[in-house]
């Protein structure tokens, strides 16, 4: 199942989690597309789950290149 979302901070936690992220862009608007994302990770996120420092960080970095380095 696909997840699809424009919320570059969830998507960077999911990112910092390991799932793997692709771009898509409709209309102007970027959506991150995860494979497998179950509803407990995107809860966790939202109820202030932990996350490393260092690879939300990196996540978040890694998810700005890919808007704005394709094309």
């Amino acid at each position: 199942m696909i997840y699809k979302t424009p919320d570059l901070y969830l998507s960077a936690y999911l990112k910092a989690k390991d799932y793997v992220v692709s771009i898509k862009r409709d209309k102007g608007r970027c959506f991150f597309e995860f494979v497998d994302v179950s509803d407990d990770v995107v809860n966790s996120f939202y109820n202030n789950a932990p996350i490393g420092v260092t690879a939300y960080k990196n996540a978040l970095q890694d998810l700005k290149s890919m808007i704005y380095n394709k094309g």
